[in-house]
C-alpha cells in the first residue's frame, strides 16, 4: 500500500508538470506592440500583434495563442513602412 504523503507528493508534481508550462514574454518585432504585454502566458491565453502608426503588418498570423507546450508558433509577421501615393503636383508652390 502507498502511504498518503507519497501519493499527495506524486499529484502534486503530475499538476507541476502539467500546469508549469507557460509561454515566455513573447519575440519582440520591430515596428509592432504586443497586446497584452506580459512576462509569461498560461495555456490558452491569446496575443495579438499590431503594428505602429506608418507601418503596415506583412505575414499571415498577427494572433497567437500560448499553447500546452509553452513554446510560441514561429511568427513571420513584418511591420513595413507604409507606402504613401504620390501626392501629386504643387500648384503655386515648388520644391
Amino acid at each position: 500500500m502507498f502511504s498518503p504523503v507519497l501519493i499527495l507528493l506524486s499529484s502534486f508534481l503530475c499538476h507541476v508538470v502539467i500546469a508549469g508550462r507557460t509561454c515566455p514574454k513573447p519575440e519582440e518585432i520591430p515596428f509592432s506592440i504586443v497586446s497584452p504585454l506580459k512576462t509569461y502566458y498560461e495555456p490558452g491565453e491569446q496575443i495579438v500583434y499590431t503594428c505602429k502608426p506608418g507601418y503596415v503588418a506583412r505575414g499571415m498570423m498577427r494572433r497567437f495563442t500560448c499553447p500546452l507546450t509553452g513554446m510560441w508558433p514561429i511568427n513571420t509577421m513584418k511591420c513595413t513602412p507604409r507606402v504613401c501615393p504620390f501626392a501629386g503636383i504643387l500648384e503655386n508652390g515648388a520644391v
